[in-house]
């Protein structure tokens, strides 16, 4: 017998949502990326990849996040959108886009 943390998510397996039950359903788009961040923070590089093995197979049009934020800091205007927190974090740990930045765009 499995423990029941190893269990428990089985319930979004067989919860999803029928016409019947769709306004008791809590699918709020922040609790979603909440728990997601918090997974990632101490998820195995394992863990990763088995998600983004699944997720490839589902969402083979979505760019990932680090190729968005990427071309998003290729252009000034964007760049200048996105949040100065996410940026500020960035920064404290290093991390620089893969491709370099075109142009001159910044100032």
């Amino acid at each position: 017998m499995k423990p029941a943390h190893m269990t428990s998510h089985l319930g979004l397996v067989t919860s999803t949502p029928t016409a019947d039950n769709l306004a008791t359903v809590n699918s709020d788009p922040k609790r979603f990326r909440r728990a997601a961040v918090e997974w990632l923070a101490s998820a195995t590089d394992d863990e990763t990849e088995q998600m983004e093995r699944v997720l490839a197979e589902h969402a083979h049009h979505v760019r990932p996040l680090v190729d968005a934020v990427t071309d998003a800091l290729q252009h000034r205007d964007s760049a200048m959108r996105l949040p100065a927190t996410l940026l500020a974090t960035l920064v404290a740990h290093n991390w620089q886009p893969s491709a370099p930045l075109l142009g001159s765009h910044a100032a």
